[in-house]
């Protein structure tokens, strides 16, 4: 299934690349995409992702490079209408899927607001957190049987460290740091493991680079975990 995903997806991405260069066949030339880069004064980050998209594209037989222009492949996914067609209803088909749903729906909405955020008439981060809520991308990080299985197996960890510490020091107090603690999908589970060694946890940082993330640890876990503090991580 992660196959059919990836190849839907990508035929996604090569018909809105197609739409955000602004060519209305199959075929679109270097000189077009320059064109339309220096147009939209592109970014230097999303030079990169271009270049790098294109190269997805062509190694996964989506696009074929031909000297100076790229042209769609016979039969590498649909275009048009009917690539939206496809990709609604492999997403129709997944959507009770723990493993697949937040990841879809992370992809939708960025996928189809891709033409706006490459012309610089959209910011990425309003489509990932609009209107600063974490809703779309907290799936990607818990709620899942990936995110889950890994967040539970750093909760032992953690936990197995604390019993020791206290094993040898009953007085300690220990100073958690979290780096890029994020939408706080880690830290959920983390939280709900320490609550019987509390009296052990001195302080425990919760730290990303957007006050944002700091905002929802606030209100999300500040009113139930006494120790926790907030800091921009540098």
């Amino acid at each position: 299934m992660k196959d059919k995903i990836d190849g839907v997806s990508l035929a996604v991405l090569r018909e809105q690349l197609r739409v955000s260069i602004g060519v209305s066949g199959t075929r679109f030339t270097r000189a077009a995409i320059a064109q339309w880069q220096h147009d939209v004064e592109m970014p230097p980050t999303y030079l990169r992702w271009m270049d790098e998209s294109l190269r997805i594209l062509v190694s996964n037989g989506f696009l074929v490079e031909t000297g100076e222009a790229y042209e769609f492949a016979e039969g590498a996914g649909q275009s048009g209408e009917a690539v939206w067609r496809e990709w609604g209803a492999t997403k129709a088909a997944l959507r009770s899927n723990p493993e697949f749903d937040a990841q879809l729906e992370v992809l939708d909405a960025t996928l189809r607001a891709l033409p706006e955020i490459l012309s610089g008439r959209v910011l990425a981060t309003d489509v990932l957190f609009p209107e600063s809520s974490m809703t779309l991308v907290q799936g990607l990080y818990r709620d899942n049987p990936t995110a889950d299985y890994f967040n539970s197996a750093l909760a032992s960890m953690l936990v197995a460290y604390v019993k020791a510490r206290r094993g040898h020091h009953a007085d300690a107090r220990l100073r958690i740091l979290e780096i890029g603690a994020g939408t706080g999908g880690t830290s959920a589970a983390v939280f709900e493991r320490l609550k019987p060694y509390a009296s052990s946890i001195e302080s425990y940082c919760y730290t990303d680079v957007s006050p944002a993330f700091l905002s929802h640890a606030r209100k999300t876990f500040g009113p139930d975990v006494p120790y926790l503090t907030y800091q921009i991580f540098d």
